[in-house]
């Protein structure tokens, strides 16, 4: 058993986009083997899906072109509903069995 403080996780990859650190996102049991590039998109994919209002949000027709890199895929705003996360809210604990 492992105790420890965590962050709420869309907060954290939204901010590491942000910041241009989306390496520190790979599971740790790729030891880094991964297509950076391709990793990034998926990010920026995955930031756009969360966003607050809908109307910000891709289709799937669109995210599948931007997964395929048809469609440019820019970094997206952290989404609003995160502020009060941001301000300090995004702190706590959890357990994990190792």
């Amino acid at each position: 058993l492992k105790l420890g403080s965590y962050q709420y996780f869309p907060l954290y990859a939204a901010a590491q986009l942000n910041n241009e650190n989306v390496l520190c996102l790979l599971d740790h049991r790729l030891e880094g083997n991964a297509n950076v590039k391709e990793l990034d998109v998926a990010c920026r994919v995955a930031c756009w899906c969360i966003q607050d209002e809908e109307s910000d949000r891709p289709s799937m027709g669109q995210v599948v072109r931007m997964l395929e890199g048809v469609l440019n895929t820019e970094i997206p705003p952290v989404p609003s509903s995160f502020m009060d996360l941001i301000e300090g809210e995004n702190s706590g604990t959890y357990s994990e069995e190792d």
